[in-house]
């Protein structure tokens, strides 16, 4: 697993974790502008984000491989790029 995806998916464990307190607590948050985000919600999130990080970690086995077609690292790089973006909202560090 890279650095990355280790990052990423402990913040989306956090995530899961706190989106199903809530569940037990209130089941409804309201942001600063009113916009309300379900627990229910909040879990599909987290679900969507991991479906994106496991696209990522299945392109990792042929990363760098001579054999890597072009459409491969398109994909890998592109992949990369949205998990980078995921995890820069948890740390900007990730932001570079």
């Amino acid at each position: 697993m890279s650095d990355l995806a280790a990052f990423l998916t402990a913040r989306l464990d956090e995530d899961y974790r706190a989106a199903r307190a809530i569940t037990a607590f209130d089941n409804l948050l309201a942001d600063e502008s009113g916009v309300h985000l379900t627990s229910a919600r909040a879990l599909r999130e987290v679900e969507a984000k991991r479906k994106i990080l496991a696209a990522y970690e299945a392109t990792l086995p042929l990363a760098g491989k001579p054999d890597e077609p072009e459409w491969h690292i398109a994909r890998r790089t592109a992949l990369e790029h949205a998990c980078t973006l995921l995890a820069s909202a948890y740390d900007p560090a990730w932001n570079a």
